[in-house]
């Protein structure tokens, strides 16, 4: 396997969050090309939410080596309001998926619902990890080849390369 790495875009997807982008003016066109040049050079992009969940991360790699004692300091009072928030967080992060779809699929100029008919409904948050997935068929051309294989179970390829600090996505190129 070839050792070239790509660097992947970072991207902010807040763009696409605020009402304005419903009625496209200059910046959201400006967001949309942004978007659409980092899924045409690398065929993805990272969130600069990512940024955020390296914090979490280190921030968890200190706090469990704790003592037990230490960490129930910070310990939560048990409520049934938990399984509300929860919830609520999973309809946030699934809005929050559908828009970056729909973001996507206009930056490309093909159907608004093209990644949400392809992924399906539980894209992202319990994707089957027996359902193969890969590019949507009318993105791969011959001025866009198909850069990666396509794969199943990519939530368990992606944290065990992860654990040894590569990209997953650097694995599943084509040569």
């Amino acid at each position: 396997m070839s050792s070239v790495s790509t660097t992947i875009p970072v991207f902010d997807v807040r763009l696409f969050t605020s009402s304005s982008f419903l009625a496209p003016k200059r910046e959201e066109e400006d967001a949309l090309e942004k978007l659409r040049s980092s899924l045409d050079s690398a065929g993805c992009f990272q969130d600069t939410a990512c940024q955020f969940l390296e914090r979490v991360r280190k921030i968890a790699h200190h706090f469990y080596p704790l003592p037990i004692e230490e960490k129930q300091k910070y310990a939560l009072p048990v409520n049934e309001d938990e399984g509300e928030i929860l919830h609520e967080y999973a309809m946030k992060v699934k809005s929050l998926i559908d828009l970056v779809y729909k973001a996507m699929a206009r930056s490309l100029n093909i159907g608004e619902n093209s990644f949400s008919d392809h992924f399906g409904e539980q894209a992202l948050m319990r994707a089957d990890p027996e359902k193969e997935i890969g590019p949507v068929d009318c993105l791969v051309d011959e001025q866009r080849p198909r850069l990666y294989r396509n794969v199943k179970n990519y939530a368990l390829i992606d944290y065990k390369w992860h654990q040894k600090g590569k990209v997953a996505t650097e694995t599943l190129k084509i040569s």
